[in-house]
């Protein structure tokens, strides 16, 4: 599959660019913005960066499962292209604790 990672970099004070760097590779790119945390500004400017057909968002907060890019070709491959867009939401509920 031929696909692109783009890190939008709002001003974090985390370690993006060690994590970005520890990739080694060069579909996986980094870029650096100040916006003051308006997070259309970032997504616009990675939808602007992107070159595939498809674009999946995943914001600093999410955590997604191992095999859920190989779960949206699947779905998008199977509808052959009778859709444009591609949504889901999901919560991870433990034990004991409240929703994350």
């Amino acid at each position: 599959m031929n696909w692109e990672a783009i890190v939008i970099d709002n001003h974090s004070n985390d370690n993006t660019d060690e994590v970005v760097s520890s990739f080694g590779n060069s579909k996986v790119r980094l870029t650096k913005i100040k916006n003051n945390g308006v997070i259309s500004v970032s997504r616009n400017l990675g939808i602007k960066e992107a070159k595939g057909d498809w674009i999946s968002f995943l914001d600093s907060d999410d955590l997604w499962f191992p095999n859920k890019l190989e779960r949206v070709v699947f779905e998008i491959q199977k509808l052959e292209n009778q859709i444009d867009v591609l949504c889901n939401d999901e919560y991870m509920v433990h034990l004991n604790q409240k929703k994350k």
